[in-house]
């Protein structure tokens, strides 16, 4: 659109979890061996738009896979922002999320858990998110995002691309 601010937008599944267990503590679930090294590539695809703001679930799958992706990262990035909202959340919390972030942010990060990033990634691109199935643990959906995030809202975005683990 002519005349709009084009904005990066990252979607990330948190890496690969241990197996949820009954009458386990769901929300403390570790990232596998697996999961803590897929995430170490995280930041090398985030350097061309590194994100001003990582928000970030803050369960502990979703809480080291922000902090891999600060680490990893040749660029600065901020610290992770932790969400309560984010975990568990519906698609309407996590639009309430991202239209948080501060409109003067040309690229965010968003770490977190399925359905509920499934459910944004086709809603944010409904036409484009129709190939890639259930979104696998560790891997990192792109958007191009025009327009405020304040006005984010379903097909507001174009996916740009896709990094499975």
């Amino acid at each position: 659109m002519p005349g709009t601010t084009s904005r990066t937008l990252y979607v990330i599944r948190h890496g690969e979890a241990a197996p949820s267990r009954p009458h386990a503590d769901d929300f403390g679930r570790p990232l596998t061996d697996k999961g803590a090294r897929d995430v170490l590539r995280l930041g090398a695809l985030v350097q061309d738009a590194p994100p001003a703001v990582v928000w970030a679930s803050p369960a502990e799958r979703a809480r080291r896979t922000a902090e891999a992706l600060v680490a990893s990262s040749t660029k600065p990035l901020p610290a992770p922002t932790f969400e309560p909202r984010i975990y568990g959340a519906t698609l309407d919390a996590l639009y309430d999320v991202l239209r948080a972030t501060p409109d003067d942010v040309a690229s965010a990060a968003l770490v977190g858990h399925n359905p509920g990033l499934d459910e944004l990634v086709r809603s944010l691109s409904p036409d484009d998110a129709a190939s890639l199935g259930e979104i696998p643990p560790g891997s990192l959906v792109r958007f191009a995002v025009d327009g405020a995030w304040s006005k984010l809202r379903p097909r507001g975005a174009a996916r740009t691309g896709f990094q499975p683990p």
